[in-house]
This record gives structure tokens, sequence and C-alpha cells, in this order.
């Protein structure tokens, strides 16, 4: 079976916590993220995951407060964030992750 050929470690998703930098709104955001792929008979291609967090507002920054890469099985993989980054307009935050 293609499941027994992938790591049970395999990491499936990105949980997001921004919060607004004037108003302090919260928001948890999912990204559902793979980091393989099947093809072919029984076989599975290993991949490169990035994460774009965009600030898409010309009038006020975001705070992301965490960035977290969980397992298949619910367990945290790696935590990005180490402290609080502010995201001026317009500006991006990306993390990279391989496995």
């Amino acid at each position: 079976m293609l499941h027994d050929l992938v790591d049970q470690d395999v990491t499936t998703a990105c949980l997001t916590d921004v919060g607004a930098g004037a108003h302090g709104d919260h928001h948890v955001i999912y990204v559902p993220t793979y980091s393989h792929v099947s093809h072919g008979e029984n076989r599975v291609q290993r991949l490169m995951t990035t994460l774009s967090v965009h600030n898409i507002s010309f009038r006020e920054s975001i705070n992301i407060h965490k960035v977290r890469y969980y397992n298949t099985q619910g367990r945290l993989v790696h935590d990005f964030v180490k402290k609080n980054i502010s995201l001026s307009l317009m500006q991006t935050y990306q993390v990279q992750v391989s496995m």
C-alpha cells in the first residue's frame, strides 16, 4: 500500500496565527500543504514546501504570532516563529520546510 512507503512523520499542514496591527483582531489560518506526492505504481516523491504569509493591506501592518508545522498524527514538527513578526504594508514572510 502507498501509505506504507511514506514515513509516518509526513507533515501535512501549517497553522498560522495572525493578528492585525491596529485593530487587535486575531485569526488562526489553516494552510493544508503536503510533503510528498504519489506517482506511478507505489512511488512517492518528497517535496519542499514554502509557506508565504502576505500582508495585503495598504493601510495597516499585521503581526504573526505563530507558524507551526504538524505531522499527520497531530504532533508538532516545527515552530517557526520564536518571537512575534510584524509585517508592514504589502510585506511577505516565508518559511521553507524540506523533508
